[in-house]
């Protein structure tokens, strides 16, 4: 039971982690045209806030729930 509810919530995590990498390489291109180096720190830098929630035991829709 617990396997299933950790494999749920890493996809919700994962999930959320590429909207988030797709959006930040979008807009940049868009802005700065293809610049691999900038494409790949904004997606990078977009998915923190993100893995902060998960590290978060408080977080209650992915963090390590104590």
């Amino acid at each position: 039971m617990r396997g299933r509810r950790m494999k749920k919530d890493l996809l919700k995590a994962a999930e959320s982690w590429a909207k988030a990498f797709l959006a930040a390489a979008l807009a940049t291109y868009l802005a700065v045209g293809w610049d691999v180096n900038a494409i790949a720190n904004a997606a990078l830098a977009s998915v923190l806030p993100s893995v902060i929630n998960w590290l978060n035991p408080s977080y209650e829709r992915y963090g390590k729930v104590k």
